[in-house]
């Protein structure tokens, strides 16, 4: 994936900062990865409610290989989320 090279440091420093949790990024920016550095915010699981679907995936990963990374935007009323990994 194009952005790989961007979404691991970036996750990678937020998880050192505030702890697990996922990057949260627009649709648009996976679809055309060139248009400029991609928006990226970070939500850490411990601010998310323990209800939350999500939430077992933050606390589950691996931050030295591993990504959550939720997609939302472009209109769709639902989130998609994804756990990424490194290639060994």
């Amino acid at each position: 994936m194009a952005l790989w090279p961007v979404l691991l440091p970036f996750a990678q420093r937020s998880h050192e900062l505030s702890g697990p949790g996922a990057v949260l990024m627009e649709r648009s920016c996976l679809l055309d990865p060139h248009e400029g550095e991609p928006v990226m915010n970070y939500i850490a699981a411990e601010d998310v409610p323990a209800g939350d679907d999500f939430r077992p995936l933050m606390l589950q990963y691996d931050p030295a290989r591993q990504i959550v990374l939720i997609l939302g935007g472009d209109g769709a009323a639902e989130e998609l989320v994804l756990v990424l990994e490194t290639q060994d």
